[in-house]
């Protein structure tokens, strides 16, 4: 063979094997000194693709984003693990097993077979996988969240800066009769003038679904159900409407309640906003220690490995955690 058809022959190749997806065993990170495998990043899409949407598969960009976005996840498990080893964080068997043996028992183990079997999931990997997540868990736990505290003036201080968060909207107790025709409502009309019981009629005439419920809609705040429906704000407690039409029929309203516009307590919501103070705090911190550790560790990522990992079929849309 000449020269011309060797070098032919090995553009050829190299177009061939160049464009090839990488060997499960191919190392596409390395994180505190782990490699992350190119298995590794498919069993993630596995488990975890779902929840980026159908188009993640068939959209290259945002396939690309997927697997950069679990990739970086695999990579904080690792910094994460490794720094927990040092601090003498551990998993025992045991302990690994009661978690296995608590997660499992939402499914049988039929069906808990079935879906790993159906998600391409290798079960050694997934168990693997939930010793990190447990690790880690423990790790963020013990050693960064446990004297993590909400002093109360920061409670009370968001509370008198956020009052519109905790304004209870005036909202009205009704109950609805619907017919398909204003014939139909305008006999009912008149029934309820004469006294006849309103939930009665509304059971045995109403065609919406609440005519179970005597046609008791609950209290519906200003503003969240259709514009035909706040005339029930002008009626007062007892009155009836007179018939609205709207796109689901002719509609007779009566009020049962009025309750006006109200500041909840700070006793009320306290609960609330500490927890909601706590879990910003806690996200704080942990993006303040992560950052400190993806600089204390070392981490390589091989991007033209990353581009070229393919899967064969789709993930579920439900997580397998």
């Amino acid at each position: 063979m000449n020269k011309i058809g060797i070098s032919s022959l090995a553009c050829v190749c190299f177009l061939l094997f160049g464009c090839r997806p990488p060997a499960p065993h191919d190392v596409v990170a390395r994180a505190a000194g782990e490699p992350i495998v190119v298995s590794d990043l498919i069993q993630a899409i596995y488990r975890e693709g779902g929840k980026f949407g159908p188009e993640a598969l068939t959209d290259p960009k945002k396939f690309l984003k997927m697997k950069e976005s679990l990739l970086e996840d695999l990579i904080q498990k690792k910094i994460l693990t490794k720094e927990a080893t040092a601090q003498g964080v551990v998993m025992t068997d045991d302990d690994l097993e009661k978690e296995i043996r608590k997660f499992k028992s939402r499914y049988t183990e039929r069906d808990f077979q079935k879906i790993l079997e159906k998600r391409n999931i290798d079960y050694n990997t997934w168990r693997e996988v939930k010793r990190i997540n447990l690790i880690t868990d423990r790790f963020v736990q013990e050693k960064l969240f446990v004297d993590l505290k909400v002093p109360e003036e920061k409670v009370r201080e968001y509370y008198d800066e956020h009052h519109q968060e905790f304004t209870q909207p005036e909202a009205v107790h009704v109950r609805q009769i619907v017919t398909e025709t204003k014939g139909a409502a305008e006999a009912i009309l008149k029934k309820l003038k004469s006294g006849d019981n309103f939930a009665r009629l509304a059971r045995d005439l109403s065609v919406a679904p609440d005519r179970l419920q005597g046609g008791d809609l609950g209290f519906i705040p200003r503003g969240s159900f259709p514009k035909e429906f706040e005339i029930a704000f002008d009626l007062k407690v007892g009155e009836l409407s007179p018939i609205v039409s709207s796109l689901y029929g002719f509609h007779i309203f009566k009020v049962i309640e009025k309750r006006p516009e109200k500041l909840l307590p700070f006793e009320e919501v306290k609960g609330q906003i500490e927890d909601w103070l706590r879990e910003t705090a806690r996200e704080e911190a942990f993006r303040k220690y992560y950052q400190e550790l993806r600089t204390k560790y070392s981490v390589q990522i091989r991007g033209r490995v990353l581009k070229k990992i393919q899967v064969d079929l789709p993930p579920s849309e439900s997580q397998v955690n």
